[in-house]
């Protein structure tokens, strides 16, 4: 299991590398961390089924239909939210789908940008930034990360302030928190399960 997830860890590192529009500001530094390592200044945090690492400032909320929502700054509405739903009442696509609609017609200059990751299970996986004008000047960065596990659809988000010197660290933050999620006993992401062997470009008529 730690070779797997440090395997998936060290593709999103190279991942975001990759990215062309828009590039996050990467250097030789950041990487992503699996569940076995514990970032300095995180804690783990259990609650009913789940246990994820999160930085030690973070405090959770309930909040329902939700599997963990992080307020963290109310003011300019930023947050860190993991959600889950079964295919039969949405399938990943169309999730991604309302996820847009809703987005771009509730936002200030949106634009988005969505990749479909190709993986050798043939599970939906896909990865949505989405941008916007926020208040008092402010450019949000939405990080979304949605896959389907055959059983149920799992969404996490990461709603930031896009700042050049701090993109980098929260798209580590982003990925260290995701990759770390356990329900049940079970990481939702184990490398032997979801191994990648490619990754396209989409659009929103692709889906």
């Amino acid at each position: 299991m730690r070779n797997s997830l440090l395997y998936f860890a060290l593709f999103f590192a190279i991942l975001g590398c990759r990215d062309e529009k828009p590039k996050p500001n990467l250097n030789k530094e950041d990487r992503v961390f699996s569940k076995n390592e514990l970032l300095k200044g995180w804690r783990t945090y259990s609650k009913d089924s789940i246990e994820v690492n999160i930085p030690s400032t973070w405090l959770p909320e309930s909040r329902e239909n939700t599997l963990l929502y992080i307020p963290i700054d109310v003011d300019k509405d930023l947050f860190y939210v993991i959600e889950r739903v079964g295919p039969s009442e949405i399938s990943c696509r169309n999730y991604i789908k309302l996820l847009l609609k809703q987005f771009t017609a509730e936002s200030k200059n949106p634009k988005y940008f969505l990749r479909k990751l190709n993986l050798k299970n043939k599970r939906d996986c896909f990865r949505v930034e989405l941008y916007a004008d926020g208040n008092n000047n402010v450019r949000h960065k939405f990080y979304n990360f949605l896959y389907d596990t055959g059983s149920e659809v799992y969404h996490f988000g990461y709603k930031t302030v896009d700042d050049k010197k701090m993109n980098h660290k929260n798209y580590q933050t982003f990925y260290s928190v995701l990759l770390s999620f356990v329900i049940q006993h079970d990481n939702v992401f184990d490398g032997d399960k979801i191994r990648v062997e490619g990754e396209q470009d989409m659009g929103y008529e692709d889906l």
